[in-house]
């Protein structure tokens, strides 16, 4: 099932990334870490793109590295996929870890948290550089998130994976994971070296 709405705005900011906000249609229900298919305009094949929004709020948000003509109405497909399947009302932090654009289904899950009253999660985040970092909300000072970097193309080059080495796991009630295939695995390799129980590890695919 296809559903059309209209662009509400659509930029891209200094590190290149595009923050796509859309009219959320009618019945448009979702959970933290889904995705959709979206289409802009006439465009033929379709991009598989991650909620950033969360449920709570009006409107939804896509953020991408796709750039997108707002004067072109756009067609999402129903929600997809599962979504993170864990609970977010578990006591202790979460501990979030992406890199990229996978910041988009994270931030879905980080305002989920939120909206239920928990503090002092963690955010771990990877990218070449501060002039990399997309900006958007839960990467910023007023997230209240613990903020973690890790940026391979500086003179002190580190991975999400070396930041996470490094890591005292024992107060981590769940880690929401997302990247390439080689960095969650590479993660969760870690993950069992500290013994942290693999069932607190979740991912939207």
């Amino acid at each position: 099932m296809q559903l059309q709405t209209d662009i509400i705005s659509s930029k891209t900011d200094s590190a290149g990334y595009t923050h796509l906000r859309v009219r959320r249609p009618q019945g448009f229900d979702y959970v933290a870490g889904q995705y959709v298919t979206l289409a802009n305009g006439n465009e033929e094949k379709p991009r598989f793109l991650a909620i950033a929004s969360n449920t709570s709020e009006a409107e939804l948000l896509f953020v991408s590295r796709h750039e997108t003509d707002p004067r072109q109405p756009v067609k999402l497909s129903a929600p997809q996929g599962k979504g993170f399947g864990c609970n977010f009302d578990l006591p202790g932090a979460f501990l979030f870890i992406t890199h990229g654009t996978g910041i988009s289904a994270v931030r879905s899950a980080v305002v989920e948290r939120q909206k239920r009253g928990h503090a002092g999660d963690f955010l771990l985040y990877g990218a070449q550089n501060v002039q990399a970092l997309p900006e958007i909300d839960c990467l910023g000072e007023a997230a209240g998130l613990r903020q973690l970097r890790a940026f391979s193309k500086t003179a002190t080059s580190q991975h999400v994976q070396d930041i996470l080495q490094s890591l005292d796991l024992s107060s981590v009630a769940a880690m929401i994971l997302i990247g390439s295939k080689e960095m969650m695995q590479s993660c969760r390799e870690i993950c069992a070296q500290k013994d942290f129980d693999a069932a607190k590890i979740f991912s939207n695919y």
